[in-house]
Order: C-alpha cells, then structure tokens, then sequence
C-alpha cells in the first residue's frame, strides 16, 4: 500500500493531475526559491465547520444541531482566533501556527462558476478554466504550447475516467463521483509525508499537489465529533506533516474544494452542495493569523441565493498570489495561465512584502 501511494504521489506530480503541474515549466527560467503544495478535498468540505464564524449570531440560528459551539475555552467549542471566527476544537494543532502567524484564511473564496456538479466543479479548478465543459477548453487554455497542453490534457482525461469508472449502470453513487478516485482523509497525512520527502530529495520539484475524498456531508455531518470531525482532525495532522516538510521562507501550502456547503443544515443533520467556501495558506512568507477578504456575515441578503456562502475572491486569483510568491511566476505568465481572470487587489495582503 506504501508503494502504490508513493507511486501514486509521482504520477500526480508528473502527470500533471491539476493544471498547476504544468507550470513547472514556465516558472523554471524564474529560478524560484520556494515551492507550492496543493491539497484539494474532494467532496467540497465544510469551511464553516473548520472556520466558524461564531461572532455572527445566526450561525446557531441556522445550524442548531451541527453548529459549532460559541468559544468557551474547552475543547467541546470553537477555539477562538478573534472576534468573528473560531477554529473546529479536532483542529487544535493548527492554533500555534496561526498564533505563530504562518496560517491564513479567505472564507469566501472559490469558483465563479454556478456548478454544484462535483465533476463538472472539479473538472474547472483541474483545468483552471470555471464554465469549462469538455476536454477541448482545457487545451485552449494552454494554446501554443502542445507538450503542456498534452500533459494537462492527460491529467484532466484521467481523472474523467476514473469518474466514469465509478459510475453503476443504472444509477450514480454520489460519493464516490464526489471522491474521484481520491483516498480517504485517513491516508492524507502519510500522503503527505512522502509528498515531502519525494519533494526534498528532488529539488526541481516545485509544485505538489495532494487529494483526498469523503467531504461530501449530507448526512449525519456531526458537529464538536462525528464524521466531519474525524476528517478535519486528519486534515490537521496533514497540515502539520506538511508544515513541517515545506518550512522554507517561499513554500506555500493551499487548501481547497471544489465548492462550499450550504450555511444552514438540511433534514438529515448534513448540509448539501454550495458555492464559495474557506480556503487556507500557510507558510512562512503568508500575512499569517488572521483571515483576509470580503466577509459580510451570514445574513439571508448577503448569501448565494439565499443559502450558500458567496464567492468574493475567485480560486484563480488566489493561486496567482502563491505562485507570484512562491514559484516565481510573474504577473504576464499569469496571465497566460488565467486567462480570463483579473488579479484581485483585495488579496494583495495575503503576502509579506
């Protein structure tokens, strides 16, 4: 099992599994000093459970049985990082780092696209490109040069077909659309060790990326412990893996989803398919212990359609913030990556200078 993860671990990383594989190439003239490490759950977690805003009062209001508790100083409540939001208690080993600075948030971000199709919503942060819907628009977006697009293409292709493995012959099984072929949380943190040592042993190894599934919480999600939980405690062990592998003063580790969850809970003690969600940075170079962006609460006016979080701050604009960072990429090779983005100045905080 060891070895087929760690085979595993460098087919994604040499086959360019999401699209930011592919830069390697572009940034190797830059001679850059750090490197990027993305962790993509499958599923789209819930960012308001491992972020809680427990300073806005119609969190409990909306969540009654899932809610995470208003601090209270135990490890059965939020844990508080300031007067708006709480970290989830089963990510306790992630407070010293964002007390230590070097772990951020941006709790409204994401795709701009209105999928709540976890392929279809997967398929447009592997190929960068939101609104995306066949293999073809993943080769425009690298035009002009074919070894990357080809590269990109076969990652893309893939993760397609793996999809469409998992599909009965009558029916879809949800989850394990919404997982993709990725393992479980319980893997991520072993995952991430040997991302790690792969990644120390070949310094031209710029870009990782990790996934995992089983963040597709319907039901029964849980709150303080239960199934989510266990996934974010597992998370935390994994963020904590890699903290401790990539440390250097441009490294950068993103977490993400490929959508958010729906602010109140539904009839069976879960939440369903959303749209914007919390996405976090850590490394040293990030404006660390605090949260950054637009925020405006959780009143029904202020959500996607009345029930999701809104997306403030497009996924791709804050990769374009790491990679500038981190890699080495300038803003010209950004825009050629992104094509159809704009920089987002409101994140230009997300870095020290």
């Amino acid at each position: 099992m060891m070895q087929t993860r760690r085979q595993a671990i460098l087919q994604s990383l040499s086959a360019g599994a999401f699209a930011l594989q592919g830069l390697h190439a572009m940034a190797a003239d830059e001679d850059p000093k750090g490197r990027l490490v993305l962790v993509f759950l499958r599923g789209a977690y819930d960012g308001l459970s491992m972020l809680v805003p427990h300073g806005d009062p119609r969190y409990a209001q909306i969540r009654p049985t899932i809610g995470i508790p208003k601090p209270d100083g135990s490890l059965q409540s939020a844990l508080t990082l300031d007067d708006t939001f709480g970290l989830h208690p089963a990510c306790s080993g992630l407070l010293p780092l964002w007390q230590q600075g070097v772990l951020a948030a941006i709790p409204c971000a994401g795709s701009p696209d209105p999928s709540r199709s976890h392929f279809d919503a997967q398929y447009h942060w592997e190929t960068g490109k939101p609104g995306s819907s066949s293999p073809s628009a993943g080769r425009q977006l690298y035009a002009g040069d074919e070894k990357l697009a080809s590269t990109m293409m076969e990652g893309a292709n893939n993760r397609m077909a793996t999809a469409a493995m998992l599909k009965p012959a009558n029916m879809v099984n949800e989850q394990q659309a919404a997982n993709n072929g990725a393992g479980s949380p319980q893997g991520l943190s072993l995952d991430a060790k040997h991302l790690g040592a792969l990644m120390r042993q070949n310094r031209q190894l710029q870009l990782g990326f990790l996934s995992s599934g089983g963040w597709d919480t319907h039901i029964n999600q849980g709150s303080v412990t239960g199934q989510l939980a266990n996934n974010l405690s597992n998370l935390s062990n994994t963020l904590l893996q890699l903290r401790a592998a990539f440390s250097e003063p441009k490294d950068v580790v993103i977490v993400a989803s490929e959508f958010g969850r729906t602010c109140a809970e539904n009839g069976t003690r879960g939440t369903d398919h959303g749209h914007g969600n919390v996405m976090w940075l850590m490394g040293n170079g990030v404006k660390g212990g605090q949260w950054h962006g637009r925020w405006d609460g959780l009143a029904a006016d202020k959500l996607n359609e009345g029930r999701d979080l809104p997306v403030h701050h497009d996924f791709r604009a804050v990769f374009a913030q790491a990679l500038t960072h981190s890699v080495g990429v300038t803003k010209g090779k950004i825009q050629e990556i992104f094509p159809t983005y704009q920089w987002d100045s409101a994140l230009d905080t997300l870095f020290k200078s």
